[in-house]
């Protein structure tokens, strides 16, 4: 069985080295001598890479590709490296618009401002919460390592359902409108903001209006 010379310390290595060529040196004075081509191989040392090289990660002999331990080679990530940056989208696959979530919605956010700085509306606000259905809390009593009561902790029965909704603000006749703009109508994302459009209406009595 050969000896893999790459496992040994530095040290060692040279150290072989140095016999190696001692070795190679005899052999080359006693075939001149002896006018013969016979070397001799006893003793001799089989190396898997060369003297002083690294070692393959995970590749087999010879094997000059790195890999992830699985034999195979590793390749560049795709995606999330410098110049690859890709656009930020929502759930509904739209592309965001100096931070809307929509380009409809950033549209519309324009629209209102300049209506608000004309004087036609007042009071323009973004993404406001309205708390649907209150979350439900309940506190544990614990007792602590000496036999005496602790903080309790607290567990969540029930979470919040809240709407935001993307504007709203004081018309021109003093009433309150509450907008969500809605550029696509369909799909599982739709109908939870028409479920939520009716308990606006049942809670806050508010008419959410779809621009």
């Amino acid at each position: 069985m050969g000896i893999d010379i790459r496992k040994l310390s530095p040290a060692a290595q040279k150290q072989i080295r140095e016999k190696l060529e001692e070795k190679k040196r005899q052999q080359a004075t006693g075939n001149r001598q002896q006018g013969t081509g016979n070397t001799d191989s006893s003793a001799s040392l089989r190396m898997t890479g060369p003297l002083g090289s690294a070692a393959p990660t995970g590749g087999g002999t010879g094997d000059p590709s790195p890999t992830g331990g699985g034999g195979r080679p590793m390749t560049a990530p795709t995606g999330g490296g410098l110049g690859s940056a890709r656009p930020t989208k929502n759930k509904l696959n739209a592309e965001r618009v100096d931070g809307y979530a929509s380009k409809h919605e950033a549209e519309r956010a324009a629209e209102l401002r300049w209506l608000e700085k004309a004087g036609k509306i007042r009071d323009l606000q973004e993404q406001v919460k309205f708390v649907l259905v209150p979350a439900i809390w309940e506190e544990i009593p614990r007792i602590g390592k000496r036999g005496k009561p602790v903080k309790p902790k607290r567990v969540c029965l029930q979470r919040e359902l809240a709407y935001y909704a993307d504007f709203v603000y004081i018309d021109g006749d003093g009433h309150t409108v509450v907008e969500d703009a809605k550029g696509y109508k369909g799909g599982a994302t739709y109908r939870v903001f028409v479920n939520k459009k009716k308990m606006m209406r049942q809670i806050y009595g508010i008419e959410v209006v779809e621009v």
